[in-house]
């Protein structure tokens, strides 16, 4: 169960897997779905569903209030604009994907497939 302190806010959510919050939004990654859900906006949650049920969602990192990267599987890094309320791949489908980790406006991850593991390191500017 997912509760504020004033009891305000209730929601049931089953496997739970990661969870990340911005100062807008609060964002949970499960077996299947991401949710992303607005702190004290007026403005709807934006559910993404995974590729299966199976999926798991994991590695949330926000880059902004508003814009978040995260793992789908193990195979791909994907982005959402909260404010569009859209959520599109970041990287290719492969073979492994690490979580991501972002710090001081750099991204980082790396992917692997068959023996060759590539690092990237991204120097973003994010805006809200």
């Amino acid at each position: 169960m997912l509760e504020t302190l004033d009891g305000a806010y209730k929601k049931e959510i089953s496997g739970l897997i990661d969870f990340s919050r911005s100062g807008t939004y609060l964002a949970f990654g499960t077996e299947g779905d991401a949710m992303f859900q607005p702190i004290g906006l007026d403005q709807k949650t934006l559910n993404y569903s995974a590729s299966s049920a199976q999926t798991t969602i994991d590695g949330i990192q926000f880059l902004s209030n508003t814009q978040v990267v995260f793992r789908e599987g193990i195979h791909q890094l994907m982005y959402a604009d909260l404010k569009a309320k859209t959520v599109t791949p970041l990287t290719d489908f492969e073979e492994l994907v690490s979580l991501p980790l972002y710090h001081d406006e750099v991204l980082a991850y790396s992917i692997t497939n068959g023996t060759k593991t590539t690092y990237h390191v991204l120097h973003l500017k994010a805006s809200n």
